[in-house]
């Protein structure tokens, strides 16, 4: 073998390996968009069905894991999967206990301002009796 002849394997091999990488990460990005909608499909649909600890996970990489094209099941691992939900679990409940914090400042800032006015209502009352 020639020279050459070894670099266009080389390159070949890099090309296989680029288009191989592309693959995956183009994949994992629709996994992770696909384990959000599965997320709120399992909170919509089948609540009344899972129940357990834990199988509102189990159900969701079930789903997420049957979507993979079957090739591509060796690349993907269950493991892997199961890392996808878990990531977007816990980034669904960081936003909701954001919105939930949001939520209770500004009630509690409405209640304080009420409060307020109240307050002052009463010693306005009081001073001029």
């Amino acid at each position: 073998m020639d020279v050459k002849t070894i670099l266009d394997v080389l390159q070949v091999l890099l090309y296989v390996a680029l288009g191989g990488l592309t693959i995956y990460f183009k994949t994992k990005s629709v996994l992770r968009d696909k384990a959000g909608e599965f997320i709120t499909k399992a909170e919509n649909e089948a609540k009344d069905v899972i129940d357990e600890k834990g199988g509102k996970h189990n159900y969701i990489v079930d789903l997420l894991f049957g979507f993979i094209p079957k090739p591509l099941q060796v690349i993907f691992s269950r493991a892997l999967i199961d890392g996808i939900v878990d990531k977007a679990f816990k980034a669904a409940e960081s936003y909701a206990v954001t919105q939930l914090d949001k939520a209770v400042d500004k009630i509690v800032r409405t209640d304080t301002a009420t409060i307020d006015t109240a307050v002052t209502s009463i010693n306005t009352e009081t001073e001029t009796k």
